[in-house]
């Protein structure tokens, strides 16, 4: 079965991009890829660009852009622009939320536990550069067993 995920990235608190990804949605699959494409999250959200990967990005639009390319790959299926007005699919199961806070990007995930109720648990808030996927996955395994 497939762990179903959505990546929202906001600008002034609303959602302007949403990515829907079918499969390996889970902390340590689709957090990690997060954190890798956004160099490890030490990235800078910034006027001007600097290199390659991106130590800055030319606003949070640009970061959204280098960030589905780059999830997306060569592949056909898999990662979907999914419409930013549409409500949570029943199917998916973590959000993840990226936006900018000054220079630095934040990450937010929630795990959906009735999207129909819209009952979600907050799982990690805080600095991408400080998101650790395996120690958030263990915390969050052991506070649901």
């Amino acid at each position: 079965m497939s762990t179903r995920a959505l990546i929202r990235f906001q600008m002034d608190g609303k959602t302007f991009f949403t990515i829907y990804k079918q499969s390996d949605g889970y902390i340590t699959g689709l957090g990690s890829d997060i954190k890798r494409i956004l160099n490890r999250g030490d990235v800078k959200i910034t006027e001007g660009i600097d290199g390659y990967p991106p130590a800055f990005f030319d606003g949070v639009e640009d970061m959204a852009a280098y960030f589905i390319g780059k999830l997306k790959g060569n592949n056909a299926g898999e990662v979907y622009v999914w419409p930013t007005s549409s409500k949570i699919p029943s199917m998916v199961e973590y959000v993840y939320t990226i936006k900018s806070k000054g220079e630095l990007v934040w990450l937010k995930i929630d795990y959906i536990t009735d999207a129909v109720k819209k009952l979600k648990t907050k799982i990690y808030s805080g600095l991408l550069k400080d998101f650790n996927p395996k120690q958030v996955d263990k915390a969050f395994d052991e506070a649901f067993q």
